[in-house]
């Protein structure tokens, strides 16, 4: 394959995340303006409404022109009476200016609060209108250009979203619904304070409703934190848990761990702590230190922060791939998704893709990629095979094997045996007696790599006799143990790799051989690709003299089939010679190595 091919089928694992990504981001910017829409209608009415209260409240902070027309008109009025009735005049009443009026402090209270809930109505507005065009410009740049690599949309889909993350639009979205939330307490506020500066007998039936409605709004905010599947919740809710409940768990926390180094010290010195007086004095140190010094720094960090944080594109990729892993649902995106790992590893649209996925196997992720590869091979095996056409099912098995033999082959030196899952390798037992030859073929193949992986990882960590040929029997099908003559216990690893090379040639010759199961010489692809791995990876030793007598035994055997095969015709390309006589084929690859245990046993 090619460069191009590889990077084509890479572009198969980006498909099924942006698949993903754009049901999630379409989502999330519905929600954002179902969220932001409400906002702008009840701000819209709202804003009305607090501006017809504000427009009449205004006037009690300047003073009233009606009312010093009024004084000096009586004013006027006295003095013409006193002149018609010949009475002295009486001194004039002091003349009502501006200077001397001072409103009232019921008033100024009421103002604040009105104006501050019309501004922050206002405010709200204006933020929805920008967290619109937020999103919808996030949309557009992170669908991006329908004809651009997928590996490229896939990138810039997860920077965004990072970035999104970061900098919590999200977030900002609840601030603003808080924020309108606020206003509403503001005006709510103001009007039970004008209320009671002009009738009590009004104001205390509004009050008791007011409150109600409060005590409703405040169980509604904390329920979520007693019952976790409870539905109702405001804005609030999540601020108070990141704000108060946090914070309070946390300073807690650290009084536990300064009481517990007090206990130390009073230990060591020789006092006990055992009062609850030392207690409240542990408390009285933390609280000032905790509100006086942490607190002005943690503001100070988160400003700096927003001034010069960015988002590094390190683990962009490896977030994404881990995203839609717990994301997928789908057999037919899980299929995908494996049938474009290898791709994935060869080709040059993501940075380190080994490391990627190497994490994407870590068992301890809930849905991780070994999750989803015992998943699918399983539904293609006998004992689970039900629901899909034959062809569904081979094609899964070929996909979920060929993924198999690459990774183990990618991770040679780091094999475990679960590293996969444990219930892959006996699924790849049981494909190796499937019906179909080639699904049995790739199965054979892909056991004989794991096993020359797996004796590489038990040679260095030391062999468990009592443990590990088990695992090798799911692997390879042949008798791993020593003969009791010759003390039990596995072979050599000298021994056990030829024992690898024995189990592929007795599992594999049966198809070679027969007419009725022969297969197309492209169908043989996994055996010619799995036998260079299997003598590259041939460890130092001998083996021993039993092993090399089964081996040769069992080559004579082949090289008794081998007369069987039509001989070489003149002018015939390389392909009808591997279709007409793989069994020669066979031979020829691993001459060097039955010539190297002819000699070992001629010397011996």
């Amino acid at each position: 394959m090619t460069e191009s091919d590889y990077n084509d089928a890479s572009e198969k694992v980006w498909s099924v995340y942006l698949s993903e990504a754009d049901k999630e981001d379409k989502a999330l910017v519905e929600n954002w303006k179902g969220d932001t829409d409400g906002a702008l209608i009840f701000t819209g009415l709202f804003a009305v409404i607090v501006a017809a209260f504000t427009i009449e409240s205004y006037k009690r902070l300047s003073p009233d022109s009606g009312v010093s027309t009024v004084l000096l008109l009586n004013q006027l009025s006295q003095q013409l009476s006193a002149l018609s009735n010949g009475t002295q005049i009486s001194p004039p009443l002091p003349i009502y200016t501006d200077s001397s009026f001072r409103p009232t402090s019921s008033a100024i209270r009421v103002n604040i609060f009105w104006f501050l809930s019309l501004i922050l109505s206002l405010i709200c507005a204006l933020m929805a209108t920008l967290t619109q065009q937020w999103a919808r410009h996030y949309l557009e740049l992170a669908q991006g250009q329908q004809e651009t690599l997928l590996s490229k949309r896939a990138h810039t889909r997860a920077y965004l979203f990072e970035s999104m993350r970061v900098y919590g639009l999200s977030a900002g979205v609840d601030a603003l619904m808080a924020l309108l939330h606020v206003a509403v307490f503001l005006f709510c506020a103001g009007l039970m304070e004008s209320l009671f500066s002009i009738n009590d007998t009004v104001a205390w039936p509004v009050f008791a409703v007011i409150c109600c409605a409060a005590a409703a709004y405040i169980f509604l905010t904390i329920t979520p934190y007693f019952i976790r599947n409870r539905l109702y919740r405001t804005p609030f809710t999540k601020i108070g848990f990141v704000w108060i409940i946090q914070p309070l768990v946390e300073g807690m926390l650290k009084v536990k761990i300064a009481y517990s180094l007090a206990v130390q010290v009073r230990r060591q010195t020789g006092h006990m702590v055992n009062s609850f007086a030392t207690v409240l004095s542990i408390l009285r140190i933390m609280i000032p230190i905790g509100g006086l010094v942490f607190l002005p720094l943690q503001l100070a960090l988160v400003v700096i922060f927003l001034l010069v944080i960015k988002v590094p594109e390190e683990g962009i990729d490896k977030k994404a791939l881990r995203w839609t892993l717990a994301t997928v649902s789908k057999d037919d995106d899980i299929e995908t998704i494996i049938e474009g790992i290898p791709g994935f590893l060869r080709s040059r649209t993501s940075n380190d893709a080994k490391t990627i996925v190497r994490d994407l196997l870590d068992s301890q992720q809930t849905r991780s990629l070994g999750y989803h590869m015992n998943r699918l091979i399983q539904t293609c095996t006998p004992e689970a095979y039900h629901g899909t056409t034959e062809s569904v099912r081979r094609r899964r098995a070929m996909i979920s094997l060929d993924t198999i033999r690459v990774l183990t082959w990618v991770y040679f030196d780091s094999f475990v045996y679960g590293m996969f899952g444990l219930q892959i390798w006996p699924s790849v037992a049981s494909l190796k007696y499937d019906k179909d030859p080639v699904i049995a073929l790739n199965a054979v193949s892909t056991g004989a790599i794991a096993a020359c992986a797996y004796l590489r990882t038990i040679s260095i960590n030391g062999a468990n006799d009592h443990y590990h040929p088990k695992e090798l029997s799911n692997l390879v099908n042949v008798s791993w143990l020593k003969e009791e003559g010759g003390g039990g216990g596995l072979y050599s690893p000298a021994g056990c790799h030829l024992l690898i090379v024995k189990g592929f040639i007795a599992s594999t010759l049966p198809y070679l051989r027969s007419r009725s199961n022969k297969v197309a010489a492209t169908s043989l692809r996994s055996v010619w690709e799995t036998i260079p791995l299997i003598l590259d990876k041939t460890p130092e030793g001998e083996p021993e003299g039993q092993v090399r007598q089964t081996f040769l035994a069992l080559w004579a055997e082949v090289e008794g089939v081998s007369s069987e095969e039509p001989p070489d015709i003149e002018g015939e390309t390389m392909m009808d010679s591997e279709s007409e006589r793989p069994i020669r084929r066979l031979m020829d690859m691993l001459r060097p190595l039955v010539e190297r245990v002819r000699a070992l046993d001629e010397t011996r």
